[in-house]
């Protein structure tokens, strides 16, 4: 029997592919949905915030978990969790990203921390956490708590297939080089390059796969 991890059998459905053009037609775009979906099943989430924007957010008196608990992967429970630690004395800072900021400042200000809390921010770079029970209809955003943040960069093409550097912060974790992971909101990436664990400004390298 024959076993193929995702992109190996993506290579091999490509190969098969141009051998058999005569007799089917097997489009780049079904090839990608083969192998995304074949990923999904195997990739554990991580946050990834380009250009991040850090918020000092007020609790209000709110009695917030001793931390968050995040999916490794929505659809396996099997694969554990990701545990955010949070402070007690509600001297909570968190990052997101600088478009959802500004999308937040120039309308109401009131965004969702997915999974989390909602917030109010403010244009300093400030905020209080409202509730933690989500109200309908608020923008969602992802994000990442400070302290389990990492400088990391991710290689991606634009529209054009030009390559370039997308500077951010990456949820810490142990996963190893060639790993695949699922980046929310950005899509796959492997990584590519570890940092050095002395230096805390060295950076994890990712290059992007597909969205």
């Amino acid at each position: 029997e024959l076993r193929l991890h995702p992109i190996g059998a993506f290579g091999l459905v490509n190969g098969a592919a141009q051998l058999c053009v005569g007799a089917a037609d097997v489009g780049n775009a079904t090839l990608e949905s083969y192998n995304a979906a074949a990923l999904d099943e195997s990739s554990p989430r991580l946050s990834f915030i380009q250009d991040p924007v850090r918020l000092a957010l007020d609790c209000k008196g709110l009695v917030l978990p001793d931390f968050v608990e995040l999916p490794v992967h929505p659809e396996h429970p099997e694969h554990g969790t990701r545990n955010w630690p949070l402070p007690t004395d509600c001297g909570l800072e968190v990052f997101i990203e600088r478009d959802d900021y500004k999308a937040a400042i120039s309308e109401d200000g009131k965004v969702r921390l997915k999974d989390f809390a909602d917030l109010h921010i403010d244009p300093h770079h400030g905020g209080e956490v409202v509730q933690l029970e989500k109200t309908d209809g608020i923008r969602i955003v992802h994000w990442l708590v400070a302290g389990v943040e990492r400088p990391a960069v991710m290689w991606r093409p634009d529209e054009a297939g030009v390559w370039s550097k997308r500077e951010g912060l990456l949820e810490t974790s142990s996963h190893g080089l060639g790993q695949v992971v699922q980046l929310e909101r950005v899509g796959f990436a492997r990584i590519d390059g570890l940092p050095n664990m002395n230096d805390p400004s060295s950076s994890t390298e990712l290059i992007w796969t597909h969205g």
